[in-house]
This record gives structure tokens, C-alpha cells and sequence, in this order.
């Protein structure tokens, strides 16, 4: 198994100064190294520290350049197939001066020999150096790079070698090996994105032509799923097959209700079900809270202010942890990436076998209800701004910019025609 490794806050255990900082390594297990430095939760976000922790400037500097040092020891790693306890040891230790001057010698050696390519991993290196001092995520790049190395049968090859035969045989053995259109879109779209700015670097002497013609799917969203009211009824009445164990049924049971809640308040995000908190987001029958989506814009978005139905209650009342911070505790905190990962997967592998299970039209998905409360209203005839309000969106155009909030009395009105809608 291929080494990986990433900066997380691990929020398992919370000190007197935080949650500690560590590198997850992960390879046939997984194993913590402490980086000593420490971050609480709110200065925490998807792509690592937040501008907000009061010793940004220092402690950000000091991840960057770990993580690009991460990065060499990564490959390294995986270039010599070390094991788990190897891996962390060498991340522990870090790279031997002696590794870092063969590299160069090699370098060296292909000059004096006129072979002066340039090579696609060495630039990789180079450009995932300087999105680092960009302060731009790199974790795109480091994932594409290691699927490349998996492929290819040479540690490197010159960047003027990439022409459509090789990306279409890439693409191919992402295929074989069950990767979607979406994720081999990706990751063309990432290498292609490499290529080019080598290509810009008139001293590398790239040939200016572009070999993913044709073969990078731009358009690759799918369209909305769609529910009836019968399939509701049908979904709210789902039990699992008589010979499903017991446990595996309160789990599937669970998530078919999970899915349920996201409905009931408006269509909302699994994300932002994840970080619901009683003290901050539950209060006198409604649910206040700001997307998750929307945490870069400028006072975090709209804030979603929706009445709580008798139907989203029962469910908090079945399945809350009221004796935790979090509504729903038993989903992993978003910022363990992994874990909350597992989850998610988990539930989507779930919601698509009740889909089969019931025989819908389409597969129903975490980002499901979204649609599906958006579709609902429109076939109501409820008025686009009202939904809006409900869902979170910005308005637009002049008119919008100049309507106020509509009231709580307006809104719960349409909340609850939606979900109650029997045809």
C-alpha cells in the first residue's frame, strides 16, 4: 500500500492549548507525529490554519514549508515501498542530506549527458513549491501526482512526451481500475493545469500544441435526481430486508432519517446537519445557522432561520446527543477529514441501496434533498425569493437588493406546504 500523508488538527483529544497539530500517516494503519503547536477549532478551516489563530503568521509559515517537505518524503516512501513504521520513522527523521544530493547529482548527470528535458515530476516539485508560497492548496496536485506515479512504469519522463496516446492510456487505467468520469476529469484537469504552466516557461522549451484535446470532459454535473410523492412515501416507510442484522439495519434506519432532516429544514447540506450545535443553532422551534458553503464570504452568507416541524423534532428527539455540543455527534467533525470521509461514503453506499432497494427512478444521494425541496417548490408555484430565503441563497438583480427578509410567518407557511405536499 502507498504511503500518504497530510497536516490535520487531530480534534480527538483537546489540551490546555489547544487541539494539537499532527501529520497523519496512513499506510496498511495509520500513525500520528505531534508537530508541537497547537489551534483551536474556529481557526481551523477545509485547507489548514485560518488567518483568525492570534499566531498566524509564524505558525503558518512553519506548515508550509513542513508541508512541502512532506510532500519529497511521501515520494520518497513510496519510491523505496517503505511500510508504515519505516514511513513514519523517515517523516520523523526526515530525508537524508545524502538522498537530497543524489538527486542532484542525477540532475547533474542528464545535463552533461545533453539530455537537458525538462521532467514532469521535477517541475511538479517545483510548481507545488511555489502554490505553498502562494498560500494556495496543493493537496489536488499531491493526489494527482502520486495516481501519474501509480501508472507509470518510469520514475519520471520528460513533459514533452505527454501527447494524447499516454493520456488516453492513463485514463483508461483509471477507468479499469473503477475511477468515474468526474475523477479522471479531475485529475486531467489537474495534470493539464501543470502542463500548461510549464508551458508558459519559455526556457523549458514545451512544444505549444494541447495533447488533452477531446479527452477532458468539461461538463460532467449530472442532472438533479427527482422524487415523487409516492417515492416519499414510499422512503419514509422503508425497513430493511427481514435477513439485514439487526445492526446493520439501526444503521441504515439512521441514515434513511439523516436524509429525512435534511429535507425537513429546507434541503440543507450534510455538511452543515455535521456542525449543527444545541446552544448556537437550535432555539424556541428553529434552526439557525450559516452554510458551511459560504464560510469565505463575507459574514459567513445569509444566516437560514427555519422553523423546526414536528417531523425534523421527532428526529432530533430520536437520534440527538443531547449530553454533547453537537446535535448529532455520532457523525465525525467535518475537520477530521478522514473520518467524516468514511462516514459520508458509508452513508451515500447506504442511501443508494434503499434508492435500489424501493426501485426510484434515480439513486438518492446526501446532496439529494436539496433538489428535491427546490423541485417541489417550483411545481408549487412558490415564489422563487421565499425558497431562496429558505435554502440559503444570495439574491439577485437591483429589485432583490432592496427587499427585506420576509417574515418568519410567511416563510413557515411555505416550509411546511413542501414537506407535507401529498401530490
Amino acid at each position: 500500500m502507498a504511503t500518504k500523508a497530510e497536516i490535520i488538527l487531530d480534534t480527538r483529544r483537546e489540551t490546555s492549548k489547544g487541539y494539537p497539530i499532527k501529520i497523519r500517516i496512513y499506510n496498511d494503519g495509520r500513525k500520528y507525529l505531534s508537530l508541537k503547536e497547537y489551534s483551536s477549532i474556529e481557526h481551523w478551516g477545509d485547507n489548514g490554519l485560518l488567518k483568525s489563530h492570534p499566531d498566524y503568521r509564524r505558525l503558518k509559515k512553519k506548515l508550509l514549508d513542513r508541508e512541502f517537505q512532506l510532500v519529497r518524503e511521501v515520494d520518497y516512501c513510496n519510491e523505496n515501498n517503505l511500510g508504515l513504521i519505516e514511513s513514519f520513522e523517515l517523516i520523523k527523521n526526515g530525508i537524508d542530506d545524502r538522498e537530497t544530493r543524489i538527486l542532484q547529482l542525477k540532475k547533474e548527470l542528464r545535463s552533461l549527458e545533453g539530455d537537458n528535458e525538462a521532467m514532469l515530476f521535477e517541475f511538479w516539485d517545483l510548481f507545488i513549491k511555489e502554490r505553498i508560497s502562494q498560500k494556495k492548496s496543493i493537496k489536488a496536485f499531491v493526489d494527482t501526482k502520486q495516481q501519474l506515479k501509480d501508472f507509470m512504469l518510469v520514475d519520471d519522463m520528460a513533459i514533452n512526451d505527454i501527447n494524447y496516446e499516454f493520456l488516453n492510456e492513463f485514463s483508461n487505467y483509471k477507468y479499469a481500475n473503477d475511477c468515474g468520469t468526474g475523477g479522471v476529469s479531475f485529475y486531467l484537469r489537474t495534470l493539464r493545469t501543470v502542463y500548461l504552466a510549464a508551458q508558459k516557461r519559455e526556457s523549458l522549451g514545451i512544444k505549444s500544441v494541447n495533447p488533452f484535446k477531446g479527452l477532458i470532459n468539461e461538463s460532467v454535473s449530472k442532472d438533479p435526481v427527482e422524487m415523487t410523492v409516492d417515492e416519499m412515501k414510499k422512503w419514509k416507510n422503508f425497513t430493511p430486508h427481514k435477513f439485514t442484522r439487526e445492526s446493520a439495519a439501526k444503521k441504515m434506519i439512521k441514515k434513511r432519517d439523516m436524509w429525512l432532516f435534511q429535507f425537513y429544514i429546507g434541503g440543507h447540506d450534510f455538511v452543515d446537519i455535521a456542525l449543527l450545535e444545541w446552544k448556537k443553532n437550535i432555539r424556541n422551534g428553529r434552526i439557525r445557522f450559516k452554510r458551511y458553503k459560504n464560510r469565505r464570504h463575507p459574514n459567513g452568507g445569509p444566516t437560514i432561520d427555519n422553523v423546526l416541524t414536528p417531523m425534523a423534532m421527532e428526529i432530533i428527539k430520536k437520534h440527538g446527543t443531547p449530553y454533547r455540543d453537537r446535535v448529532f455527534s455520532f457523525i465525525p467533525h467535518p475537520n477530521d477529514k478522514e473520518s467524516y470521509s468514511h462516514y459520508i461514503n458509508n452513508t451515500r453506499r447506504a442511501l443508494k441501496k434503499i434508492s435500489e432497494d424501493l426501485e426510484l427512478k434515480d439513486r438518492m444521494n446526501t446532496k439529494s434533498t436539496r433538489y428535491i425541496f427546490k423541485t417541489w417548490g417550483d411545481q408549487l408555484q412558490i415564489h422563487e425569493g421565499t425558497i431562496k430565503q429558505i435554502q440559503g441563497h444570495s439574491k439577485q438583480g437591483v429589485s432583490s437588493r432592496y427587499g427585506a427578509r420576509l417574515p418568519d410567518r410567511v416563510v413557515d407557511r411555505v416550509m411546511k406546504k413542501i414537506i407535507t405536499r401529498k401530490k
